[in-house]
C-alpha cells in the first residue's frame, strides 16, 4: 500500500470522511532535536504529492484508541488482554522502541472512554490529548528510520458498548 492508499483509507474508511485526519513530517536536526513541519488536513493536502510524500506521522482519529506500549515486555500481555476484551485490533512494531495497538470504533469515543481505556491497559496516557500524533503505518518512523510494521491484526469496528463494558469491568 502506498501512502496515498494509505490516508485515503483512513480518510474514506476509517474516519468516513469527518475531515479529521492530520498529518505532518518530524524528523531529527543536525544537533539530535525533533522538528516537525505544520500539521495539515489530509482535505487540504490530497494533490500535495510533496508534502504528503515527506509525511511519517499522522493525527489519532475520533473513533481509534491507540495503546502506546514503551515496555517491550509488557506487549504480549497487554495484547493477549487486548484480545479478549475486544473483537478487532491492528497490532504494531512501531520503528522505534515500542508497540501501539489499534482500536477502531463504529462512533467517536469520547476523551473520557480514550483515558480510561489506555489507563485499563497502563498505556501512554498522551495518546488519549485530542490532537496527538503517532507514526505513520508501514513507512519509517520519524526518529529511527525503521518502518512501522503490522504484527497482528484482525480488521473491522468495535462497538462502542464494548468500551462501556471493559469499563464497568474495571469499575471506571
Amino acid at each position: 500500500m502506498n501512502k496515498k492508499e494509505l490516508f485515503d483509507k483512513l480518510h474514506y474508511h476509517y474516519d468516513k470522511q469527518k475531515g479529521n485526519l492530520e498529518l505532518t513530517y518530524g524528523h531529527l536536526d543536525g544537533g539530535g532535536n525533533p522538528k516537525w513541519l505544520k500539521w495539515r488536513k489530509y482535505l487540504d493536502v490530497q494533490s500535495d504529492e510533496k508534502f504528503l510524500g515527506k509525511v511519517n506521522n499522522r493525527s489519532i482519529l475520533p473513533n481509534e484508541i491507540v495503546l502506546d506500549i514503551e515496555d517491550p515486555k509488557l506487549f504480549p500481555d497487554i495484547l493477549l488482554r487486548v484480545k479478549e476484551d475486544f473483537e478487532f485490533y491492528s497490532a504494531y512494531k512501531t520503528g522505534s522502541k515500542g508497540y501501539h495497538i489499534d482500536l477502531w470504533f463504529k462512533e467517536e469515543i469520547t476523551k473520557k472512554e480514550k483515558e480510561a481505556v489506555i489507563h485499563g491497559y497502563q498505556a501512554d496516557k498522551q495518546k488519549a490529548i485530542d490532537r496527538n500524533l503517532i507514526a505513520l503505518e508501514h513507512f519509517p518512523h520519524w526518529k529511527t528510520g525503521v518502518p512501522k510494521t503490522l504484527i497482528e491484526e484482525k480488521e473491522g469496528f468495535n462497538d462502542v458498548f464494548t468500551v462501556r463494558s471493559f469499563l464497568k469491568k474495571l469499575d471506571l
